[in-house]
């Protein structure tokens, strides 16, 4: 059985986020998330419903297996070390997963759009080749 405090450090180390962002997103000192990820279960306090949000969002962790006694890790949720994203990459997704719905579908929509379209002749290349 995999402890709330193992499943945080888990999480966010596999998502390549230090304590400092996932602090700085929640709002708090680094300290704060040492003291979730304590080993010693005198001097660990546990996060926030509000601050378990912004870590899921920001690791991707589902909610589910973060709270539930579940040991086991699906390995599709997390950005981390076998993924061969750039860091500009893992940024813009964990960003991403800060927005809400509705700026996400947003995002995707242009996304999908500026990749549909086609540069300018003057430029030479069409979005496509430039991405590809």
């Amino acid at each position: 059985m995999s402890k709330l405090h193992q499943k945080i450090k888990e999480a966010r180390a596999r998502s390549g986020l230090t304590q400092g962002d996932i602090a700085k997103a929640c709002g708090l000192t680094r300290n704060a998330v040492t003291l979730w990820e304590s080993s010693n279960p005198t001097r660990r306090t546990a996060p926030q419903i509000r601050e378990i949000n912004i870590l899921c969002k920001m690791t991707g962790a589902p909610r589910d297996w973060l709270l539930s006694d579940e040991s086991g890790l699906n390995d599709a949720w997390a950005v981390g070390s076998n993924s061969k994203l750039s860091p500009a990459e893992e940024a813009l997704i964990v960003t991403f997963r800060l927005c809400s719905p509705t700026k996400q579908a947003a995002i995707i929509a242009f996304l999908e759009f500026t990749a549909s379209t086609k540069a300018p002749a003057s430029q030479g290349s069409t979005t496509e080749s430039r991405l590809g």
